[in-house]
């Protein structure tokens, strides 16, 4: 399944593409259609869309997009005319991932989006709020630092790691980090006062536990 992001200023022209996109492509998955890039880049954040057709008034949203971390194929919308392209692009999406297939990390997870969204299920069920930044900047770092081992989590994470999840999120590393602080703090006080042997119970650990945002990145990432 290759999922598909449409930011186009011009609904009829969405409309346009979706007719001959969707309807004639069982493989694609469209995730959303937006008209401004704010818009684009949330639901890039969230879903990590394969392709990206854009319109020539929001042509700035693959410059945005860091290839460190996500490189989509980004396709402009006058080239996409008939079924046939799509269907082009999807073969070439198939093809390169049978010729160069990736490394696969322990149990098979090598996926950005795949490992995100399984933090954020944790996330939820350790009641961060899913509203704060810093919920979704926690979920970055430990997708992050899994994909990445050769990063030192016993070293300063604002040294190598806040900064990764800055580049992908269009923020700085320091308010990463505070977003961060601020949504461990927000889910321990709601804790504290609902459920206080959520965390011991949910990482089978009776000693003390240090809410540190380290903690949970090391932590979250070894239940991967």
């Amino acid at each position: 399944m290759v999922n598909l992001l449409i930011a186009d200023t011009d609904l009829y022209d969405a409309k346009r593409l979706v007719n001959i996109i969707v309807k004639k492509n069982r493989e694609i998955r469209l995730v959303d259609i937006v008209t401004e890039t704010d818009e684009a880049m949330n639901t890039i954040k969230e879903e990590f869309p394969d392709v990206i057709i854009v319109s020539h008034d929001l042509y700035n949203i693959p410059k945005i997009i860091k290839e460190d971390f996500y490189n989509p194929i980004v396709v402009h919308s006058n080239k996409i005319k008939s079924p046939n392209d799509m269907k082009n692009i999807i073969e070439k999406i198939n093809s390169e991932k049978t010729e160069k297939p990736i490394p696969e990390k322990p149990n098979g997870k090598n996926n950005l989006n795949d490992l995100r969204k399984n933090v954020w299920e944790m996330l939820l069920k350790l009641n961060f709020n899913p509203k704060m930044r810093g919920t979704g900047y926690l979920a970055d770092s430990v997708a992050i630092a899994y994909l990445n081992r050769h990063i030192n989590l016993t070293n300063n994470l604002s040294k190598d790691l806040y900064p990764r999840v800055a580049n992908k999120n269009s923020s700085t590393g320091e308010s990463v980090k505070w977003d961060i602080i601020k949504a461990i703090n927000a889910m321990k006080k709601y804790n504290l006062d609902n459920y206080p042997e959520l965390l011991s119970t949910f990482f089978d650990i009776n000693t003390e536990i240090k809410t540190t945002p380290k903690f949970f990145v090391t932590n979250l990432m070894n239940l991967l």
